[in-house]
């Protein structure tokens, strides 16, 4: 039970950042800005420098360092596809080492890296789905990745659009058919009015009722909880996101304003966290990123005898 009692104080730790709604909880850095693929819906494509140098592995290790130094617990690195090179993976570990917490979102292309992270791996749909959104032979690439990690902390998330937001369970099947030990939905956010990949709240609506009644058939395989969806069927939450509590730097150094898309219509928004973060900590209701906290906590602070240790010393760090 001791890692859920430390899940359960990251949690409290969180609320109690949240309340003067001005100190950062957490952040997303960005280690490269390649990617081997272009997805249709990537909102990276327009954020890309012509000509502009990355962060070297110094550089960004001292980003990383000075916000764990401020307090931030957890790190996302996102962005380009952090496990395309040998440069960007040195700046995940250097991450690892600042954040009590580290996810990594990936394409699932590149083979998994054996680190204390858990690992976000972006699933469009079935097969043929997937592959109209990603490139001919994306899947086979990620199913072959998937049989070879290191690691089972490996969760889906599909981000629904125009093209494959009717194909829900099938998504949810296949997720199960590849191993994965969870799914969450997001939707489209568009950068322009004209998208045609946003899908209207219409439709966002009857995916989230959807995606509810398959709650009740695959209870531990959905993330996205009940109370969360019911908040994203208006744009009403966008107005007091917290965007501002989990800063977002690019691979250049750059703060993104006002999230980590930079530039999206945040009245279309899609994405699930921030009103997440908002449920279980201004809430104090539990959601699948909170479970997954508990899963990353299980594995990577339970069970190897330095337990105590580990968190004496991040505390004794980050207070002196």
């Amino acid at each position: 039970m001791l890692p859920y009692y430390l899940a359960y104080g990251f949690q409290e730790y969180l609320k109690s950042r949240i309340s003067g709604l001005d100190r950062m909880i957490g952040c997303s850095l960005a280690p490269t800005i390649q990617c081997n693929l272009s997805c249709k819906h990537c909102y990276e494509v327009d954020n890309r420098i012509s000509g502009q140098k990355e962060l070297s592995l110094e550089e960004f290790d001292a980003i990383a360092e000075r916000l764990a130094r401020q307090g931030l617990k957890h790190c996302t690195l996102t962005d380009g596809e952090p496990l395309i090179s040998r440069d960007s993976i040195a700046k995940c570990e250097s991450a690892v080492g600042h954040f009590w917490i580290n996810y990594i979102v990936t394409n699932g292309t590149q083979e998994f890296i054996d680190l204390p992270v858990s690992y976000i791996m972006s699933l469009d749909g079935p097969q043929k789905v997937h592959d109209s959104i990603r490139g001919k032979g994306v899947f086979e690439k990620v199913k072959g990745n998937l049989k070879s990690a290191p690691t089972d902390k490996i969760w889906g998330l599909c981000t629904l659009n125009s093209i494959n937001y009717q194909y829900i369970e099938d998504t949810i099947e296949t997720a199960k058919d590849l191993g994965l030990r969870g799914l969450m939905f997001n939707w489209h956010t568009p950068s322009r009015l004209d998208d045609p990949l946003w899908i209207d709240l219409e439709k966002r609506n009857k995916n989230i009722d959807q995606i509810l009644e398959l709650k009740i058939k695959h209870p531990d395989l959905i993330y996205n909880e009940g109370h969360v969806l019911e908040t994203m069927r208006a744009p009403d939450w966008t107005s007091s996101c917290p965007s501002r509590l989990v800063p977002s730097y690019d691979a250049y150094g750059n703060l993104k304003e006002p999230c980590i898309f930079g530039g999206g219509i945040c009245e279309r928004c899609g994405c699930h966290v921030y009103p997440a973060l908002q449920a279980s900590i201004m809430e104090g209701k539990g959601t699948g990123q909170f479970r997954m906290i508990m899963d990353h906590v299980d594995k990577h602070w339970a069970g190897d005898g330095k337990i105590f240790c580990n968190v004496y010393d991040r505390l004794y760090r980050h207070k002196h």
